[in-house]
């Protein structure tokens, strides 16, 4: 850490990271319950680190993510 960053400037809030990327809290909780993104839990409130971040980054861009999109077919008129 250099000396202008701040203690703890490499954790943010998961809801924060959320608003920054304009995902809903649902797909962040997916992502965590696959084991796609790695947080941190300190006294009931959930954080993701810098690092998480980019690891995550890292594997999505790779298209480790990646599946076929199914797209919806719309029913028969009746």
């Amino acid at each position: 850490m250099n000396e202008n960053q701040k203690p703890g400037a490499q954790l943010i809030a998961l809801k924060q990271w959320e608003r920054q990327i304009g995902v809903n809290p649902v797909t962040t909780w997916r992502w965590r319950k696959k084991g796609w993104l790695q947080t941190i839990n300190i006294c009931g409130r959930v954080y993701v680190s810098e690092q998480s971040i980019r690891e995550f980054l890292a594997r999505a861009e790779a298209g480790e993510f990646a599946q076929h999109h199914k797209a919806p077919v719309a029913a028969a008129a009746a």
